[in-house]
């Protein structure tokens, strides 16, 4: 009988250990989710930031550009202004000075040169920007920023 109540009690006991492991195992898989689920969650966050941040980046470079190119036109407005007069006032003069209009002709086409050379410099200077950019918000992505 005593026998009979000692192997009871011993698996009792076994059972309640296999139950105790049982829900601990149950608790640490969910704090494991949980755990999961807040990194998540803040991986998810941190990309809708640099999204955010992307955005605000690409419309100020395009702010930036389009005020670049609305002073690049005033300043060509400003020349043509400028060398409308020196033709005028040559005319005016009754176009005895053939050698000083070459001259601002000349100067008009290095102007304009000048110009598209800058632009082009500009534009290859963008691209090398939005490329840096590109590439960090993709290391971010990835988790190496």
């Amino acid at each position: 009988e005593a026998e009979k109540a000692r192997l009871v009690a011993e698996e009792n006991a076994r059972l309640e250990a296999i139950e105790r492991a049982r829900l601990e195992a149950e608790a640490q898989a969910k704090l494991e989710a949980a755990s999961a689920a807040k990194l998540q969650a803040h991986v998810r966050r941190r990309a809708a930031s640099v999204l955010v941040n992307e955005k605000r980046e690409e419309r100020e470079a395009e702010r930036r550009a389009a005020e670049e190119r609305a002073r690049l036109v005033a300043m060509e407005r400003a020349r043509k202004k400028a060398l409308l007069l020196k033709v005028r006032s040559w005319l005016d003069m009754g176009g005895q000075n053939c050698v000083e209009a070459h001259r601002i002709e000349m100067e008009r086409l290095q102007m304009l040169e000048q110009l598209r050379r800058e632009g082009e410099e500009r534009r290859q200077l963008w691209a090398i920007e939005k490329a840096r950019l590109e590439a960090e918000a993709e290391r971010v992505r990835l988790g190496e920023g």
